[in-house]
């Protein structure tokens, strides 16, 4: 299942809003070599940030962003406090038993369910409620 967010909620001095990117789907992988190689023939500490946003563009469907703390601007480990979600998606393939636990939950949250099903003569997945 997937949670969606909404960070403007928190605003634009928050670290969580400036913090979250777009998911870059590519056939090839990226190669790390100049950075983590010996030696290390790159400078530039963002392609950091590029390896976290990589991702296989058979996951497009997905069109995931995600919440990159990159270039040490988070100094240790700490719990964030998170917006109250905007709605779950089920994915397709999800069991009976973990989709009412969800469904429950949401539905004492008052937090919209959607479901991904999967169509019988394409690759496309439909989203219902």
């Amino acid at each position: 299942f997937c949670i969606g967010y909404d960070f403007h909620e928190l605003g634009n001095e928050d670290v969580r809003t400036r913090s979250i990117y777009p998911v870059v789907y590519s056939d090839e992988m990226f190669n790390a070599t100049g950075v983590f190689g010996s030696p290390k023939n790159v400078n530039n500490i963002l392609y950091l940030n590029q390896v976290a946003l990589m991702k296989s563009t058979e996951w497009s469907y997905e069109k995931e962003w995600r919440l990159v703390f990159g270039n040490m601007l988070i100094q240790q480990e700490m719990p964030y406090r998170m917006p109250k979600p905007k709605c779950v998606i089920l994915g397709a393939k999800i069991s009976s038993n973990n989709e009412d636990s969800i469904r429950k939950i949401c539905n004492r949250k008052n937090i919209e369910v959607l479901k991904l099903y999967m169509r019988h003569n394409q690759f496309v997945l439909d989203i219902h409620q």
